[in-house]
């Protein structure tokens, strides 16, 4: 019973990582030339209880994206209150791939 139970797991675990190669297959064949960027913006506004759940979820959905390109995330802060833009600092510190704008600077960013 025991050895069944084993070498189901297994079988299990085979076609999780033929899943994966195929899926990392795709996004090698079908990514589009010239445009090798992938970037997600969080708005927050106020005070959010979330806003660490939202960026997280943000950089895992960005990691299993696009493992191979290069990802850009962007918390937007759209008036949070000081406890919440903390949190987002500190999660920016965190990763080189996500940085804190203002509205008014990302305006200004994008324009530039």
């Amino acid at each position: 019973m025991v050895h069944i139970i084993y070498m189901g797991f297994i079988i299990l675990l085979v076609i999780l990582g033929f899943v994966d190669a195929i899926r990392s297959l795709i996004f090698i064949f079908l990514k589009i030339r010239g445009c090798s960027n992938t970037t997600i913006v969080v708005p927050i506004k106020g005070h959010n209880e979330r806003a660490e759940f939202l960026l997280r979820s943000a950089i895992a959905k960005i990691k299993w994206m696009s493992p191979i390109e290069k990802a850009h995330l962007i918390c937007l802060d759209c008036g949070m209150d000081e406890e919440t833009k903390q949190i987002c600092k500190l999660i920016c510190e965190d990763y080189d791939f996500i940085d804190l704008y203002d509205v008014n600077d990302l305006k200004s960013e994008i324009i530039s």
